[in-house]
């Protein structure tokens, strides 16, 4: 449990934010488009609200966020639950809590990995903990306890969900469906309308609202979607690669359904680091799912792969990676040798 740590960084860093928001007239917030990210940049949103009036410019990102970056038009960008490879400017600020493989020279970073190499807790926590020391989020709570759920951080953010299940006793009963509905965002080309729909419940107090507000009803017809490609790609799912602790999956889907594939096959080989490569979602780009039950693996992977993948990042139990079609091979090859 990791409930009073980092109470001392996040004061600290909540002026550092303050400073620059006042001084900022345009406010972009890039953020990675998953649960975690999606709640992290709904708890912004709703703080800028708040106290300056100001919504944000809101850009999700998929294992693009340099490319979305661009030419940093505004004049103060976030980075949430992600972070640049290349682009680095005062005028950045990151919030993660994933590996660092490049630390930024310029930008302003948060991630508790600084401070403790064997943390784990959501972004969306550490957005809620450094906003909270600038005004009173409470009422926002059950946002931050969605991406921390999402991201299996709750032991380490336990404060956030005792708080929640004070607040709002019927979170316990709605927690799974704003989990499955927030999660479709993997699945948008555009996750701006989960961020909406999140500030939409907020705004009229009750997340039970999360499903039926303009925006959040939109996610509830895509994640049945979802739901249904799900249980078609598990039927055709193809198995390229298996040994005593490591299986490889290839799937062919049009949404990026990997993770919950994933996810979803993990269950029924517990004893297994489960690989899912999707050739599907995009012409040129395998996304790769990894849940893995060795923990070397991740660091393994950003260290001997760094110069074959287009990116990786992730957890030691749960990381993912893109690489173009053209290199695949290269990756299976790889794989082979880990099996071996």
């Amino acid at each position: 449990m990791m409930v009073f740590m980092f109470q001392k960084e996040f004061k600290e860093f909540s002026k550092i934010l303050e400073n620059k928001v006042k001084s900022s007239k345009t406010i972009g917030i890039y953020f990675d488009s998953d649960a975690d990210g999606c709640c992290s940049a709904a708890l912004l949103t709703i703080y800028l609200l708040k106290e300056f009036n100001k919504y944000p410019k809101l850009v999700s990102c998929f294992h693009n966020v340099d490319e979305k970056l661009g030419n940093l038009k505004e004049n103060l960008i976030f980075v949430l639950d992600a972070q640049p490879k290349k682009a680095d400017s005062e005028k950045i600020i990151i919030l993660d809590h994933h590996l660092i493989q490049n630390m930024p020279k310029k930008s302003f970073l948060f991630n508790p990995i600084l401070y403790n190499k064997n943390s784990y807790i959501a972004t969306s926590y550490i957005a809620y903990k450094i906003l909270d020391n600038l005004i009173d989020m409470s009422e926002s709570c059950w946002v931050a306890a969605v991406g921390i759920r999402a991201d299996k951080s709750e032991e380490s953010c336990e404060d956030i969900i005792n708080l929640t299940d004070d607040m709002y006793p019927e979170f316990r009963n709605v927690e799974n469906r704003l989990i499955k509905l927030t999660s479709t965002s993997r699945n948008l080309s555009d996750a701006t309308v989960v961020v909406n729909g999140l500030v939409e419940c907020y705004n009229i107090g009750n997340p039970s609202f999360f499903g039926k507000t303009e925006s959040s009803a939109e996610l509830l017809k895509i994640y049945k979607e979802v739901e249904r490609e799900v249980e078609n790609v598990l039927i055709k799912c193809d198995k390229l690669l298996e040994s005593e602790k490591i299986v490889v999956y290839k799937i062919n889907s049009k949404f990026n359904v990997q993770s919950l594939i994933s996810n979803r096959l993990t269950i029924s080989q517990p004893k297994k680091t489960v690989i899912v490569c999707n050739f599907g979602s995009n012409e040129k780009i395998v996304y790769v799912e990894i849940r893995s039950i060795q923990e070397e693996l991740f660091e393994k992977f950003c260290i001997e792969l760094k110069d074959l993948v287009e990116d990786i990042g992730g957890h030691k139990k749960a990381f993912g990676l893109s690489i173009s079609k053209e290199k695949f091979s290269y990756l299976l090859d790889y794989l082979k040798n880990i099996l071996v």
